[in-house]
């Protein structure tokens, strides 16, 4: 089966294309859903306690504040290397575990999408066939972002400028979509789609 990335920075709009995806029946592993789900299992959940300390747990509960433990490690990146290297394993695994399932129960799906915000930084790239960048004006991003999460232009910049730039990204892909609301973006995915079904599968 064809294993293809689907990344972008923030604002880009690359869910909205991952539903795109779904609906012409491929299926669409969300690694920032799925690692959310890792990390909350009691083994990992234990295991993150160990390494960062007490200080990140919710004071109404014995679970972990996930606000808390952002603010930990996107401040400095050893400590985000290091709740990266609890997680990612998990993640690859458990992104081949859901391959392979698809595999078994649907052998007629030639090719399947995995849908990941920092898809190069963590190294998910490794693991696919293709990578599908989404691009987008930062101006429009900005936008996205306030409607959607109600932050401020502020807040969305410095998220932007930690992200890796689109230069680089558009370097590393082999596709490019611009959702800018300009390009055709609705034939540019049903072609990718007809592309990668009719791909002989790796």
């Amino acid at each position: 089966m064809i294993k293809v990335g689907l990344t972008g920075g923030i604002g880009c709009g690359k869910t909205t294309i991952a539903r795109v995806f779904s609906i012409l029946d491929t299926p669409v592993y969300s690694a920032d859903l799925q690692a959310k789900k890792i990390s909350a299992l009691p083994k990992v959940e234990n295991l993150i306690l160990k390494t960062f300390g007490s200080s990140i747990l919710s004071k109404h509960s014995l679970h972990i504040d996930r606000q808390k433990l952002a603010q930990k490690v996107f401040s400095d990146t050893e400590q985000l290397s290091l709740l990266n290297n609890i997680i990612h394993p998990l993640l690859f695994q458990d992104f081949l575990n859901w391959v392979e399932n698809i595999k078994r129960t649907q052998p007629k799906i030639n090719y399947c999408i995995i849908e990941a915000a920092i898809l190069f930084e963590s190294h998910l790239d490794n693991i696919v066939d293709y990578v599908i960048d989404v691009e987008a004006p930062v101006e429009l991003r900005i936008k996205r972002c306030i409607r959607r999460d109600h932050s401020s232009a502020s807040i969305i910049q410095a998220r932007i400028q930690q992200q890796m730039s689109c230069e680089e990204r558009i370097k590393k892909s082999n596709y490019i979509l611009y959702n800018d609301e300009e390009h055709p973006i609705l034939s540019s995915i049903l072609a990718l789609d007809q592309q990668f079904k009719t791909i002989l599968p790796i």
